[in-house]
């Protein structure tokens, strides 16, 4: 076994601290990436409207998040029903689905590339779903 230095230390300490802002980023960027191919097939392959796309998009990451979100971020929320959860996550999703949209299209009219919209959209739904997440849907306690 190798001795560990007192900078592995903190590090390792750290990752303990914010493993769940961790593991929320990790999934966010396998949902942040289910969302963007989805919006640009359907931006770049149809004729439908960027809002449309940024929609549906956000949809198929919705589902992801979820399921991940519930299985590795917030394993340890209250043990909530199953359909409880499924509303309050539908409730934060549909709140920053419309926070998202409305900015994207808003920097979309101002001559913002549609991916570069997509991706600022896509940051602010992260902070909004990240503490709705945490105090609404899983009720977590503590960190």
């Amino acid at each position: 076994m190798f001795p560990i230095s007192s900078s592995e230390n903190r590090v390792l300490a750290l990752i303990r601290t914010h493993k769940r802002v961790l593991l929320y980023a990790i999934v966010g960027g396998i949902n942040t990436g289910v969302t963007i191919v989805i919006f640009n097939l359907l931006y770049h392959l149809t004729p439908l409207p960027w809002a449309v796309c940024n929609a549906t998009g956000y949809v198929a990451g919705m589902v992801t998040s979820f399921v991940l979100n519930k299985n590795l971020a917030f394993r340890d929320g209250d043990a909530s029903p199953l359909v409880g959860e499924m509303g309050r996550f539908v409730v934060v999703n549909l709140l920053s689905l419309g926070a998202s949209t409305l900015a994207g299209s808003v920097l979309v009219l101002l001559g913002v590339h549609a991916s570069a919209a997509n991706l600022c959209a896509t940051g602010i739904a992260a902070v909004i779903n990240y503490f709705g997440y945490k105090v609404f849907v899983f009720r977590v306690k503590g960190n």
